[in-house]
């Protein structure tokens, strides 16, 4: 989970033109829902509820500004499952469905 927030946090300090040197397309605001998911995704296995719901809210409504391909898909995917496990009460890992 520190990595994670790591990530977060050092997203904070980059900018499109930054980005854009690795690879034209990239974009800062489309690493921020896989970011909050991944949190939320911790959170909810360490049993920390309210925490795995902050992030999760924070990460559903920029997953849903993620183009219609296959890596907005996933994100929007992963944020349903993540919500569904969530209000499951589940603690398992994502990929034990």
């Amino acid at each position: 989970m520190a990595g994670d927030h790591r990530a977060l946090a050092a997203v904070a300090d980059l900018s499109d033109e930054r980005v854009q040197r690795h690879h034209a397309s990239l974009r800062v605001r489309a690493l921020l829902p896989s970011l909050h998911l991944n949190l939320a995704d911790a959170y909810r296995r360490a049993g920390d509820v309210a925490r795995a719901r902050e992030h999760l809210a924070l990460a559903a409504p920029l997953a849903a500004e993620l183009p219609d391909d296959g890596y907005g898909t996933m994100i929007r995917d992963a944020v349903t499952r993540v919500a569904a496990r969530l209000d499951a009460g589940s603690r398992e890992p994502l990929a034990a469905s």
